[in-house]
């Protein structure tokens, strides 16, 4: 079902409505947590988009259970370097 969400002279915003079942998100606090690192980290991450599906409700991000899986965290520290020939 589409649903008018916003209105002004420059667009109109259109969303798809859809139950969301709390089970089904979690919260950056919970995300870095799981993933082992800080919350800054899981909102610099959001930033760059890495987590497909989470949505913004008010000032915080909410993050599907799905979306955990994809996102691959680096090791911390300096890459080796490599042997120049």
């Amino acid at each position: 079902m589409l649903a008018l969400t916003g209105y002004s002279s420059q667009r109109i915003v259109v969303t798809m409505s859809k139950t969301l079942r709390p089970s089904e998100f979690i919260s950056t606090e919970q995300a870095a947590e799981e993933l082992g690192v800080t919350i800054r980290r899981v909102q610099a991450l959001l930033k760059d988009g890495r987590f497909i599906g989470a949505q913004k409700f008010g000032r915080d991000w909410m993050i599907p259970r799905s979306a955990m899986a994809g996102v691959m965290v680096r090791k911390t520290g300096r890459p080796k370097a490599t042997d120049p020939k």
